[in-house]
């Protein structure tokens, strides 16, 4: 285990914040120890870009039970990402502005969060986390269960001219409404 500099800058205020934090680092992925006597881990980084990704549910006798705020953000490579079982817990933005991004997968026994035609929900799917921006549809229509939409849900959406809620109500969507879908919560 190495102890490194992190550091986050707010997305509003540009300010940035440095801590020092535990971490490891393997081939594919870097992660933050949350706890090293649970020995659980957060995923905060990975390299070798690839379009279809597993994340595993461990790293070195890491259960990896997180992935950190803004994590893929702006990731151009990215077109598929499946999460384990394990994961407990997906920063804000975490996979915002992905252009390719086509879908988002869920192993079915994860216990907070499933997938719906790739996009992203808690479990039972009263709120929409992230809409894959690589898909490429115009029209997006809920299901019935929505109540909520996570920040960021559809940064980056480009292609989306409507989402409709349950049938019954329409949220025209363009750039200049971007503001509306991405910060309500």
């Amino acid at each position: 285990i190495s102890y490194g500099e992190k550091q986050r800058s707010c997305m509003i205020c540009s300010k940035i914040e440095s801590e020092y934090i535990p971490f490891y680092s393997d081939e594919d992925f870097i992660i933050e120890i949350i706890s090293e006597s649970e020995k659980t881990a957060r995923i905060t980084g990975y390299a070798n870009l690839r379009r279809n990704l597993v994340i595993p549910s461990e790293i070195d006798g890491y259960t990896i039970t997180e992935i950190g705020d803004y994590f893929f953000f702006g990731d151009l490579s990215l077109e598929t990402v499946i999460i384990p079982e394990t994961v407990k817990s997906i920063g804000v933005g975490a996979f915002a502005d992905c252009y390719l991004l086509r879908s988002i997968e869920v192993d079915e026994n994860n216990s907070e969060y499933t997938s719906v035609d790739g996009v992203l929900f808690n479990k039972n799917r009263t709120t929409i986390i992230q809409y894959p921006n690589g898909n490429w549809k115009v029209h997006y229509k809920t299901p019935s269960s929505v109540t909520s939409i996570g920040k960021y849900a559809f940064y980056g959406c480009n292609s989306l001219v409507s989402i409709v809620f349950d049938g019954q109500n329409t949220i025209n969507y363009n750039n200049t409404m971007a503001s509306v879908i991405n910060f309500y919560s």
